[in-house]
């Protein structure tokens, strides 16, 4: 489900159990086009590591593309462990004039591919891209950076239902995560050990010295916020600038974050349903979004899948279009349709929901960025405690990450809070509706952080870049003069920008 993504839905993702189609080595992928890595000079690479790339661009679909060798395995002080090593994918989108720098840029999942991202198109608007090199790259075990073999195939038919009301449906379910996580170990078991986003973060650090820039300018969405995060714990002194927009609290371990966006998304949709007949959903089914969704969800349950469309796919669905409101309409279309059977439309939701990463990336990161304690039947406990919290939703959110109580490893990283001790000022961005990541993330991260700025936006869309223009301005400021916004600062729904001093 990939509750915190913010791709745009090309890749892949499912959670198959049979043989991949596509065979690759674990460790290594060819290099996209005919790009070869020279080293950088000793100067440019830290003391004790195997020697930094540097990058060597060649076009590509109108941009620029390369690759960067990283270990497979970072001792505790980052210096690499190993010989063996993995090949990052990056693509460049070049300043249209001279260059100060470049921004990396990661989108989220985790496990988002940010090569599609920047060729989706994503950009911070011309004055940035006229100064700064615009760099999206694959995180390791994302897509062309030796992306997982394990899940890649698409399974026919519905999923076992996210929500069991059955000791046959758990038992289904159950089977499906162990499945998955199964075939992880057997097919990507040594790559699969070396995931997580403080090890993301490292490679983000040769990234940077590949790159050749002094500082690091990061502009991280969703989960990563968490990478920019986990680089700025590492490497505080490297911290140029930072954007983090749609922020997860890093201090929150695995269940804790489900915890809060069960509750999130269910409030969400309930507040929803009263904005039928508002200019922002001006038309819903007859007695409202949850009632049209409770009862189509209880005619999946008792009658079975609509031409392969069951429970699963119906939260999915319903939680695609809480991310924005231009995605509301479609819901209840959706909702509307499926009365008379036709599921395309809400089909084609959860279709945006589940293409948007590979599962079995999205799980590596988050089952291994957390412990995850006990077993089966204390996650069925967990999810029937969200269920409660959360009864259209919390089971979904739950369940969809069942497979981390049996994956090969978990807890490599320990959640804590970050305070970045010497980092430069980081940029923190909040939207008060978004319920994939709360506003309180952006809150306590702010907080925490020994030195942060905190805009909090109005509105209801998953991140804020590119649907207002007071946080445009607010990233343009800071980019490229380095100013920052007044405390307390937030942006209206309208993208007018307002002083509120209620706000920390």
């Amino acid at each position: 489900m990939a509750l915190t993504a913010c791709g745009d839905g090309r890749s892949q993702r499912d959670e198959a159990i049979s043989t991949p189609s596509r065979q690759t080595t674990i460790l290594t992928l060819d290099p996209i086009g005919t790009v070869q890595a020279d080293h950088a000079d000793d100067s440019s690479r830290p003391t004790g590591t195997v020697p930094v790339d540097q990058v060597r661009w060649e076009p590509c679909d109108r941009l620029e593309c390369a690759t960067v060798s990283v270990p497979l395995r970072y001792g505790p002080d980052g210096t690499a462990a190993t010989d063996e090593r993995l090949q990052l994918a990056l693509v460049r989108k070049p300043a249209s004039g001279p260059a100060a720098g470049t921004i990396f840029v990661n989108p989220g999942g985790p496990g988002a591919s940010g090569l599609n991202f920047i060729r989706a198109g994503f950009d911070l608007g011309p004055e940035i891209g006229s100064r700064f090199h615009l760099v999206g790259f694959d995180p390791r075990g994302v897509g062309d950076s030796a992306g997982l073999r394990c899940g890649r195939s698409v399974r026919p038919g519905p999923r076992a239902d996210s929500s069991p009301d059955s000791e046959g449906e758990q038992r289904l379910l159950e089977a499906e995560a162990r499945s998955v996580a199964d075939q992880c170990a057997r097919l990507d078991g040594q790559l699969v050990a070396n995931i997580s986003t403080s090890i993301a973060a490292r490679d983000l650090e040769r990234l940077r010295l590949a790159v050749g820039d002094e500082t690091l300018t990061y502009y991280g969405l969703s989960y990563g916020t968490v990478l920019g995060l986990r680089y700025a714990e590492l490497h505080p002194e490297n911290v140029g600038h930072m954007v983090l927009d749609g922020v997860v609290d890093p201090g929150l371990d695995l269940q804790a974050l489900l915890r809060l966006q069960a509750a999130a998304f269910e409030e969400a949709f309930i507040e929803l349903d009263g904005r039928c007949g508002t200019p922002l959903l001006a038309r819903c089914p007859d007695g409202g979004l949850v009632t049209a969704f409770d009862r189509l969800m209880d005619r999946l349950e008792a009658q079975g899948p609509i031409d392969g469309f069951g429970p699963t796919e119906l939260s999915y669905a319903a939680l695609i279009a809480l991310y924005s409101p231009d995605l509301w309409p479609l819901l209840a279309r959706g909702l509307v349709d499926a009365a008379d059977s036709d599921v395309a439309t809400l089909q084609a939701l959860h279709d945006r929901l589940t293409g948007a990463v590979q599962f079995t990336s999205y799980a590596a990161y988050l089952c291994q960025d957390s412990p995850v304690p006990g077993g089966p039947e204390q996650w069925r406990s967990f999810a029937d405690d969200l269920a409660t919290l959360a009864p259209r939703f919390g089971a979904t959110v739950a369940n969809e990450l069942l497979a981390c109580v049996h994956w090969p490893s978990t807890g490599l990283d320990r959640p804590a809070p970050i305070e970045a001790a010497g980092a430069g000022p980081i940029l923190v961005i909040g939207t008060t509706g978004d319920p994939a990541t709360p506003l309180i993330g952006a809150q306590q991260v702010a907080e925490t952080l020994d030195s942060a700025r905190l805009v909090v936006v109005e509105g209801f869309h998953h991140t804020a870049i590119g649907y207002n223009s007071c946080v445009a301005e607010i990233v343009r400021r800071y980019l490229i003069d380095s100013t920052l916004p007044a405390p307390n600062t937030r942006c209206s729904q309208d993208g007018e920008e307002l002083l509120d001093d209620s706000t920390g």
